[in-house]
């Protein structure tokens, strides 16, 4: 009679009370929920991470860009060889 205990469904399943079952649905529904949260916040993490490497693209883009039109301010004249701008005077008709 013990054999055929170990060889039917029982040897994976048990028989549980109304209690017991009750309490193991919300164990797993709490552990479902944990689980939709940590992938809610990995979601989460990625598109943060996506964004801070966007603005991070974007601060060196103006740098560049900063950097060539003080190139150019430099060629012109505006601005000195160090980089200083230079005072501008009015050249136009003087007293």
């Amino acid at each position: 009679m013990d054999c055929a205990k170990d060889l039917g469904l029982l040897q994976y399943f048990k028989q549980s009370t109304k209690e017991e079952h009750l309490e193991m649905i919300s164990k797993n529904r709490q552990e479902w929920q944990e689980q939709i949260e940590s992938e809610e916040w990995k979601r989460n993490k990625e598109c943060t991470s996506a964004m801070l490497a966007k603005r991070e693209h974007a601060k060196n883009r103006k740098q560049e860009q900063w950097e060539r039109n003080k190139q150019g301010e430099i060629s012109k004249g505006i601005r000195s060889p160090g980089g200083t701008k230079r005072k501008v005077q009015n050249l136009s008709k003087q007293p």
